[in-house]
């Protein structure tokens, strides 16, 4: 789970999440709320100062050991990067 929040003042016009694509190659099946819009894009709308979203991602294992990714949201020109880690046990 993601929490996008607006920390800033003034409203952030069309925030998406972008999936990285490579790391949920290694899961067997990935559900994601709200559901991506394109290729491993999230669509999360406006947020107006102080708001915030929640992501989902739930994904089920397939390929064993740690797997890495970096996710990015953006909202016009501002962007945020993040990692992740999932380890997968056989």
């Amino acid at each position: 789970m993601v929490e996008v929040r607006n920390a800033g003042r003034t409203r952030l016009e069309a925030v998406r999440v972008g999936l990285d694509a490579a790391y949920l190659s290694h899961f067997a099946a990935v559900r994601v709320m709200p559901p991506e819009q394109d290729a491993a894009t999230v669509v999360l709308g406006a947020l107006d100062p102080g708001a915030s979203r929640t992501l989902l991602v739930e994904l089920a294992g397939e390929d064993y050991w740690r797997h890495t990714g970096t996710f990015a949201v953006t909202a016009g020109a501002e962007a945020a990067r993040f990692s992740c880690s999932t380890l997968v046990f056989p």
